[in-house]
């Protein structure tokens, strides 16, 4: 096993125990609760002595990914080498404490990043989400600070290639400010410095937040961003119209890539893999009950079923709607898109595939929106029927 300590930032505790903590972690013995759980990398929440702390574990399976890791860093490195590196820099983030790799005939079979846990912090996305929980001046007052840390980081050449409101979490501290934390660095790369271009599009994918993002906010965020960097645009309104120009661009690769993910299934849904069957269900649903409901369901394409599902003691009474090859993820990937670009829809709760057919499970109410938004004339639906009409037209084709 290889291992890199931070030396600066462990304890003795941590520093006594470390060889022995990472065999317990990577053999999963270490006494842990699983934050969130995918296909390569499992987040966990631990104590490490008197220190509380997240590990990253990431897998490696199969030949060919063992393999890249002979020609370039490994996940789990590559995620602390930045993360070590913005926090040298100056940019507020949990500095982390040590990496480690295990490998197997020479190549590196898992990897894992531990860093402290930042207690009593929530995810940005929250901020904006779940805003009943943040009085209006806070909300003020981060969006602003979230546009000069932008600006911040855009300045320091970091890119984040999945940038969003997600990779960020945020803390009332013990003088009673707000802080933003940066936390995310598995996808960054740092360069010499970012041209305009380079900063608009990673604006524009961190624009993907719908209705959630209030115009307010958005606002606020472009001025305390202009304020670093007024370099960018010759005003807030040119600022503004340049960064939604490029969001559109960017729903629209988005679109042609099949993106099924979004801060909207972030933290709400799982992952379906199960034999020949993939896709995603909210949590609470079980994969195996939902690939037997589709076992089941009527072989007549685009016809609306019931279904009956478990979540945890509560029983879901969803409509299913059938699709043949992969255009069950089609569908979803339209209605991921109209909802990042702002109209008022919801996910269906599962979507689930094999291969030949595919199937949507919606609620009652998503579904007759859903079904009222494509039966409006094509004006109603603004913007979305101006910059994605082959999508409207298609949904509607789909879903009538």
């Amino acid at each position: 096993m290889h291992i890199i300590a931070n030396k600066g930032e462990i304890n003795e505790d941590i520093g006594n125990n470390l060889q022995k903590m990472c065999y317990k972690f990577f053999n999963k013995q270490h006494k842990f609760s699983v934050l969130k759980k995918g296909a390569y990398k499992t987040i966990l929440k631990a104590s490490i002595g008197e220190t509380l702390c997240l590990t990253k574990v990431y897998e490696n399976p199969g030949v060919f990914r063992k393999m890249k890791a002979l020609f370039k860093p490994s996940r789990a490195r590559r995620e602390y080498d930045a993360a070590c590196t913005i926090a040298g820099r100056g940019i507020p983030t949990a500095t982390p404490l040590c990496m480690a790799e295990m490998k197997q005939a020479g190549l590196v079979s898992k990897g894992l990043v531990v860093l402290p846990f930042l207690e009593e912090a929530c995810e940005l996305r929250d901020v904006f989400f779940q805003p009943s929980g943040f009085l209006p001046a806070v909300r003020r007052r981060i969006s602003r600070d979230f546009g000069a840390l932008t600006a911040w980081i855009f300045k320091e050449g970091i890119i984040q290639n999945d940038y969003s409101l997600n990779n960020f979490m945020v803390r009332k501290e013990q003088d009673e400010r707000w802080q933003l934390y940066f936390i995310d660095f598995e996808r960054v790369e740092i360069k010499e410095g970012l041209n305009r271009d380079e900063k608009l599009g990673l604006l524009a994918k961190l624009n993907r937040v719908g209705r959630e993002g209030g115009m307010t906010d958005r606002l606020r965020f472009l001025r305390g961003y202009l304020e670093q960097d007024p370099s960018i645009a010759g005003n807030l309104k040119e600022f503004a119209r340049a960064v939604q120009h490029k969001t559109m661009q960017q729903l629209r690769h988005d679109l042609q890539r099949g993106r099924l993910t979004s801060l909207y299934t972030h933290g709400g849904y799982n992952r379906i893999r199960q034999g020949n069957y993939n896709g995603l269900m909210r949590q609470g649903f079980d994969g195996e009950d939902i690939i037997a409901r589709a076992v089941a369901l009527d072989e007549s394409t685009g016809a609306s079923h019931e279904v009956a599902l478990m979540s945890g003691e509560k029983v879901n009474t969803l409509k299913a709607a059938r699709f043949e090859g992969a255009d069950a993820s089609r569908m979803w990937c339209i209605i991921s898109t109209f909802i990042v670009a702002g109209l008022p829809l919801q996910l269906p709760d599962v979507l689930v595939e094999d291969g030949a057919k595919g199937f949507l499970f919606f609620q009652p109410e998503a579904y007759s929106t859903l079904k009222d938004l494509v039966e409006m004339p094509s004006h109603r639906f603004g913007i979305v029927a101006v910059e994605f009409p082959q999508e409207y037209e298609e949904l509607k084709a789909r879903l009538l």
